[in-house]
């Protein structure tokens, strides 16, 4: 699982992850391009459906209140990262509504 996070929000909540799951990996960063180096060197694991995506809705220094609608696009131009999964945090879920994918 990859967390973007640009204010260091999801630290502790990693860190508890990682103790209670260490068969798992966390990885954090700060921007959709950091994301993307990411997944480009796990590739093979993102075929195999077995990346996560978990982002803020807004950040701050990584596109603002368009950040999650840009790290879709971002996932979604690329064929072999379309289906990576990403989980939203938003305190207002209409927010973010139209980066459902119907067909999952």
């Amino acid at each position: 699982m990859v967390w973007v996070d640009d204010q260091g929000e999801a630290s502790q909540t990693l860190r508890t992850l990682r103790a209670t799951t260490p068969e798992s990996a966390f990885q954090h960063v700060t921007s959709t391009h950091e994301m993307m180096i990411w997944l480009e060197a796990r590739r093979d694991l993102a075929a195999r459906d077995l990346v996560r995506v978990v982002t803020n809705s807004r950040r701050e220094r990584d596109g603002g209140d368009e950040a999650a609608q840009l790290l879709v696009a971002a996932l979604r131009k690329d064929s072999a990262l379309r289906k990576v999964k990403v989980l939203v945090f938003c305190g207002n879920p209409k927010r973010v509504a139209h980066l459902e994918d119907k067909k999952r």
